[in-house]
């Protein structure tokens, strides 16, 4: 969900700043979505939201934002 979120945004032409903690995995979707959009600014910043000191490096990294999509993995796949 957070990637759609992103993916249309980008479209729109809107900044995007990507979080989450696994690094590897941000690079990964960032370079997917220059691709689909060269003309959008897409960047990202890798830490834990859960912690203080997450939290710090993503506010601390942030001039102004606009609009906030916030997202989590669900619960695993399984029998209802």
């Amino acid at each position: 969900m957070g990637l759609a979120c992103a993916q249309a945004l980008a479209a729109e032409g809107v900044q995007i700043i990507l979080n989450g903690r696994d690094e590897s995995k941000l690079q990964s979707v960032a370079q997917r979505l220059r691709l689909d959009h060269p003309e959008t600014d897409i960047s990202f910043i890798a830490a834990d939201l859960t912690t203080s000191a997450g939290r710090e490096k993503i506010l601390s990294s942030l001039q102004q934002v606009d609009i906030l999509v916030t997202n989590n993995a669900g619960p695993s796949l399984g029998a209802v």
